[in-house]
């Protein structure tokens, strides 16, 4: 997806809860989402922030079709955007604040934006506070360990893309999600194309 996540309800329709309060945020052990801020004008921006229970719910935060990316897909699309030093500035939406043109802090280094991934600045919330809007972008994956979970962290400072598993599941992130689909030949003129497939595995005959 090209955007950040914005839904406020499981797949079955049943709502996720909107936590407000830093108090209840801080240490809490179930999904939630909330607007940077508790501003839905952020929301319109910036999508929501998440804790990672949201991901890890069997009942589904992903839109029909897609699903939360695993550490394992990050790491996959950072190696195909150059490694970690530069993936970060390919994935990042252009413009500064500053100059009038983007969302990010200067001086959004490094930012082409060539992926199509449009990673915008959308903070995050930490023990209940907000911080980093306009300065990092925080991705949850849904790999997990005991207390913590795997983030891929996008900033305004370098071209890189960080990557660590330190971030208490409670912590509040962006979540983007990946399709399901199957990988074969894309294209249409080719004889061995497959109708079916999403991703391009480089088969394409002719």
């Amino acid at each position: 997806m090209a955007e950040n996540l914005k839904v406020t309800h499981y797949n079955n329709g049943d709502e996720i809860p909107n936590i407000t309060s830093m108090g209840d945020w801080s240490g809490l052990e179930i999904g939630a989402y909330c607007y940077f801020d508790n501003n839905i004008v952020n929301t319109e921006i910036y999508g929501n922030l998440y804790s990672w229970f949201t991901i890890d719910d069997d009942r589904g935060v992903c839109p029909n079709g897609f699903h939360p990316p695993s550490n394992e897909d990050y790491i996959l699309l950072t190696d195909y955007l150059g490694g970690s030093s530069v993936a970060g500035g390919k994935l990042k939406s252009t413009g500064t604040i500053e100059s009038g043109d983007g969302l990010w802090n200067e001086p959004n280094a490094g930012a082409t934006n060539e992926s199509g991934f449009s990673g915008l600045p959308g903070g995050t919330r930490y023990h209940g506070d907000f911080g980093d809007l306009g300065g990092n972008g925080w991705y949850w994956s849904s790999s997990g360990l005991e207390y913590t979970a795997y983030y891929h962290r996008l900033t305004d400072d370098d071209e890189g893309i960080h990557s660590g598993s330190g971030s208490y599941k409670y912590w509040g992130m962006s979540i983007r999600c990946i399709g399901n689909g199957v990988e074969g030949c894309t294209n249409p003129y080719s004889p061995n194309y497959d109708e079916e497939a999403v991703w391009d595995d480089g088969s394409c005959q002719g």
